[in-house]
């Protein structure tokens, strides 16, 4: 992160990772604990992705031992003073159809819910609701926790395929449904432009997600998490191949940013 800081000439607000949780044994925190000084170096709210690949053990009712497990590592991260929003089951609604994840809502859910209560102690760590993109807002309500108490900031994963899709008609009737009296914020779980885009039109679909009229029509909207990989297609802002990218995107994030990021809740 360091790294993407001093090319962009900002100071990240989030910093995410991903993890597996094993198909046996309590987990160990091994993929996260490995970014630790940077992500404490870099004093960015950390958003971990902890994946259920191997199924729902340990995260149920009856034997919660991988829900402890959790709250475990995530104490590692907030005893050196981190901000955890933790995106446990991140995409559950996408990654049920493609076996990346195993069983459906009757699953996912007691799941949340013994991950949400391992963690309820630890006043650092907020729960990060992220479903995929879907194509109706029942998608969305058939899949939400179902004790909204346990969902602290709620958004979407979504990558646009072309450059015709409108941020606030998709992720709005979400917002509408659960943000709208700010009880529960909204937040951008991962974004990026999922076509062979320009860095010019990458930077368009951040000036959308980012304008006063986005702004305006979702006022407990918080904050964005950009997908900065090359994963299918060229998602760079910061691009350590490609100095030109990376300038336009530092001319571009010095227009209306402060260097100190974002505060937490106010990105």
């Amino acid at each position: 992160m360091a790294k993407v800081n001093s090319a962009l000439g900002i100071k990240s607000s989030y910093y995410g990772w991903y993890a597996q949780l094993p198909e046996s044994g309590d987990w160990d925190g091994a993929q996260l604990l490995s970014q630790l000084n940077d992500i404490k170096a870099c004093n960015c709210i950390f958003q971990p992705a902890v994946m259920p690949t191997k199924g729902w053990r340990g995260l149920t009712a009856s034997d919660n031992s991988q829900a402890k497990a959790i709250a475990k590592v995530m104490k590692k991260f907030t005893d050196e003073g981190i901000e955890v929003w933790l995106r446990f089951a991140h995409e559950v609604n996408w990654y049920v159809t493609d076996g990346t994840y195993q069983g459906g809502v009757q699953d996912f859910k007691p799941a949340w819910a013994e991950v949400a209560k391992a963690v309820a102690d630890n006043p650092k760590v907020r729960m990060f609701f992220t479903p995929n993109v879907a194509g109706s807002l029942q998608d969305y309500v058939n899949w939400m926790p179902d004790d909204l108490s346990t969902v602290h900031y709620l958004g979407i994963d979504y990558y646009p395929k072309d450059a015709s899709q409108r941020f606030v008609d998709i992720a709005k009737p979400l917002y509408d449904k659960y943000c709208a009296d700010g009880k529960i914020l909204f937040a951008m779980g991962e974004t990026g432009t999922h076509w062979r885009a320009t860095i010019e039109e990458r930077l368009a679909w951040l000036d959308e997600l980012t304008s006063a009229a986005t702004a305006k029509a979702m006022p407990h909207y918080v904050g964005i998490s950009w997908f900065n990989y090359d994963k299918e297609t060229n998602f760079y802002l910061y691009d350590p191949g490609n100095a030109d990218t990376t300038a336009k995107a530092k001319a571009w994030l010095a227009n209306g940013t402060v260097a100190s990021g974002a505060k937490m809740g106010n990105a």
